[in-house]
């Protein structure tokens, strides 16, 4: 048989149409990945400063525009501790109150962790450990609109030295959360190990602990990058970053029209469909997200 006979009048014009979209999940889970380290903005100069020459505090609430949901639950405030962290328990901590430091623990903690002093349920470390902004460095807050249009809350540490004025070892990193897709980021630009002496046993101060990582209000959940669990070796990093998806069951749903927009037949419900059209002919798909406050955004193309 000649390859090159090819019947061009066949009389079927079946195809397959596939869609490409982000599926984002449930905030009931999440998993942990590197990504390109490329910090959304700067480290310094954040519209909102904190923990100003202060050390072991939480800042003012901070209100967000935005529902943020994390594991399960809906927020729109939190606070920020000045070792590196972000809290959405405001019962049990509070605007202006202390922000503990210490991790070490001759039992060992890692996350998730319940009841710890220090490793508090229901929020972000990144990278949390015993920072001293009392005699230099900043940490601020600001709200950002991203070229998407949605919003994101960036927190940032810049040359704060570790505790006891250890200035030559000092630290710089980021957290950011995104409206609507709930994505948690962590940027490291630098995060090295403490110099100072610790108390009793403690080979250095805190016992050279640190952690990133995220954690469940009841501190049975928790998702921590490879490494970087409080009880893992010591570690440094330079221009790392980590980010948290939501991974729970799946937030979006897809509808093909057949049309151009989303007035015509419904054709399919499934990212690839077959369709068979006997002229030329427009079909529409249409993503829906159903976000945890209820609100829905759609996308179509």
């Amino acid at each position: 048989v000649d390859p090159l006979a090819i019947n061009c009048t066949a009389t079927t014009t079946c195809v397959d149409l596939e869609a490409t979209y982000l599926d984002l999940g449930e905030t009931t889970d999440y998993i942990v990945e590197p990504i390109l380290y490329n910090p959304p903005f700067a480290f310094s100069g954040l519209a909102n400063p904190v923990s100003v020459n202060t050390d072991d505090v939480w800042s003012p609430i901070v209100a967000l525009p935005f529902d943020f949901c994390f594991y399960g639950n809906t927020f729109n405030q939190c606070l920020i501790g000045s070792n590196g962290v972000i809290t959405f328990d405001l019962t049990n901590n509070s605007p202006g109150g202390s922000c503990d430091w210490s991790m070490y623990d001759s039992t060992g903690a890692n996350l998730p962790v319940s009841g710890h002093d220090a490793l508090i349920e229901n929020s972000i470390f990144g990278v949390f450990h015993d920072i001293n902004p009392t005699s230099a460095g900043n940490v601020g807050w600001e709200l950002i609109t991203l070229p998407t249009g949605c919003r994101a809350l960036v927190v940032s540490w810049s040359n704060v030295p570790m505790f006891s004025n250890d200035t030559a070892n000092d630290y710089t990193g980021m957290m950011v959360l995104y409206e609507n897709s709930n994505i948690i980021e962590v940027y490291v630009q630098k995060k090295r190990i403490t110099t100072h002496s610790g108390f009793g046993t403690e080979p250095m101060w805190n016992n050279g602990n640190a952690v990133i990582g995220i954690q469940n209000a009841t501190g049975t959940l928790a998702s921590v990058p490879p490494g970087r669990n409080v009880l893992d070796a010591n570690w440094t990093a330079t221009n790392e970053a980590w980010r948290f998806v939501p991974n729970g069951n799946s937030i979006a749903s897809i509808t093909w029209h057949e049309g151009s927009g989303t007035t015509g037949p419904v054709v399919g419900t499934t990212p690839v469909i077959n369709v068979c059209p006997t002229s030329t002919t427009t079909y529409t798909a249409e993503i829906t997200y159903t976000l945890c406050d209820g609100r829905t955004i759609k996308e179509q193309d």
